[in-house]
């Protein structure tokens, strides 16, 4: 803040803050181990540059941002540490590194500044029940021991600005919101390899396993579903779990309430209480048609993919795939690369999974997947009971 005079009247107006970069120096360093720091820090401008420009272009999140203000921001050393000599070991090769990054908005009540926390609940009850904000809204409150931020808003897509690249984020062409868990299903099978990396796939997975979970926790209903459930009887219930029983599909209002609740009471995938649903089935299936005479299983291997490289490649397309009259440098890189692939995009490999067990499931067992029945005179061990 600093004073300017405007119209004889003295006011304060606020200088617009320059991006600071600060590199503190925090215990023993000895001095080749300094000057390795020294060495990381440097930045190449050129290519700071090129990125802002890059966004500035293509995400409409950085169409405002001044890539100039940033080319003379060098980052400022300040040197807390201590001196000591080298003890001829590998202690100098090893960093520890914490990122701090800091809020430079000026706190409010919407962001925390308040001077106790009933205050701040306070203030969010009324922000909640304000008129301006929404004319109808629910404050739904559980005991809990960790703070959750989600990607509301735009924050996903700044969260994640070279996954959307045209601005295509978090808001469709009109600027209407992008939610739900069609949306989230969505973003995981999209064919950029970006979209697979672990960071992201992680993420997204948490957030559409939230959205299941919020969503099988309670039963909604229009008003002329509520009128039909109301009217359901023990005969109509009985003859819903027929049906499912036999796998057939009923338009019923028994057969839409039974699948209401069997998807409030379901578990989340890969979780204990799924373990326990898929072990009773498969007892159950065996109680049915009896133990299983053959053991198969398929493995498909990630480590030495060409189907991974080639979705990694994308629309620049992959090589040919080595053979044994390539020499033995040619395929140790080959092996290396498909490897990091592995390691850095595990979303691709589990796409690849899905479509090695599709075709498997299909066209090996010759079972159809659609309608969960068996084809006649297609697998390869002949035709399925189950």
């Amino acid at each position: 803040m600093h004073p300017e005079t405007r119209d004889g009247k003295v006011v304060q107006v606020r200088k617009k803050s320059i991006p600071e970069i600060c590199l503190i120096l925090s215990g023993p360093f000895t001095p080749t181990q300094k000057a390795k720091v020294f060495k990381k820090t440097k930045i190449d401008w050129s290519h700071v540059k090129n990125a802002l420009l890059w966004l500035k272009t293509y995400n409409q999140l950085y169409a405002d941002v001044d890539a100039e203000t940033y080319i003379n921001v060098t980052p400022r050393i300040v040197d807390e540490s201590e001196s000591v000599a080298s003890g001829n070991n590998n202690i100098e090769d090893v960093y520890e590194v914490f990122a701090v990054f800091p809020d430079n908005n000026v706190p409010h009540h919407t962001t925390g500044g308040c001077e106790n926390s009933g205050e701040l609940k306070e203030l969010t009850i009324k922000h909640l029940l304000s008129k301006e904000n929404c004319k109808e809204v629910s404050l739904i409150s559980r005991p809990t021991r960790n703070i959750l931020r989600d990607y509301q808003g735009d924050n996903l897509l700044l969260a994640f600005p070279v996954l959307f690249p045209y601005g295509l984020g978090s808001r469709d062409a009109n600027d209407e919101p992008r939610l739900g868990t069609g949306y989230l299903r969505h973003l995981c099978c999209l064919s950029e390899r970006n979209f697979h990396q672990a960071t992201w796939v992680c993420i997204l997975y948490n957030m559409l396993e939230r959205q299941r979970l919020i969503r099988a926790s309670y039963l909604k209903t229009r008003e002329e579903e509520r009128e039909m459930f109301c009217q359901i009887s023990c005969n109509d219930i009985a003859g819903a779990m027929a049906r499912y029983t036999d796998n057939v599909f009923g338009n019923h209002p028994a057969d839409i309430f039974l699948r209401r609740m069997r998807a409030m009471t379901g578990s989340l995938s890969h979780c204990a209480g799924a373990a326990r649903k898929a072990r009773q089935r498969m007892f159950a299936m065996t109680a049915a048609l009896g133990l299983p005479c053959v053991m198969f299983t398929v493995t498909p291997e990630d480590g030495i993919n060409f189907r991974i490289r080639v979705m990694f490649k994308g629309e620049k397309g992959s090589e040919t795939p080595p053979n044994f009259v390539f020499d033995e440098e040619t395929l140790r890189t080959f092996i290396s690369e498909s490897e990091h692939i592995r390691f850095d995009h595990p979303g691709l490999c589990a796409i690849d999974f899905e479509n090695v067990i599709g075709i498997t499931v299909e066209h090996i067992l010759g079972w159809d997947l659609n309608k969960n029945i068996n084809k006649p005179g297609y697998g390869f061990f002949g035709d399925l009971d189950g």
